[in-house]
């Protein structure tokens, strides 16, 4: 409520094609996901002035970039699905719209 935004849109995503894939498929998506997530943070701590807020999204983000990186590895995922070289790289919200859009969400 202190960031002066309400709920967006509720989303209805179709996984219904992933699950059907098989555990691979799952797996993969999943590390797309962490993926995306961790970036979509990192994306928008520009944005962010309070301190507290800012410690805090770095924090998850942190947590998102290793939970990417276990699922990757699990997945067994290559090129492709993790990011290239060492540093994260943030994506912007329409970036991270546009990815999401292909799930229905």
């Amino acid at each position: 409520r202190r960031l002066g935004s309400g709920p967006g849109e509720r989303p209805s995503p179709n996984f219904g094609e992933i699950f059907a894939a098989g555990p691979r498929e799952i797996l993969r998506t999943g590390s797309g996901f962490a993926n995306l997530a961790a970036a979509a943070y990192l994306g928008q701590c520009n944005r962010i002035q309070d301190r507290n807020l800012l410690a805090s999204v770095l924090a998850i983000h942190s947590v998102e970039g290793r939970q990417a990186a276990a699922v990757s590895r699990r997945a067994g995922e290559g090129a492709g699905v993790l990011p290239d070289g060492a540093f994260a790289e943030p994506l912007s919200m329409e970036q991270v719209r546009s990815r999401l859009e292909r799930y229905g969400a």
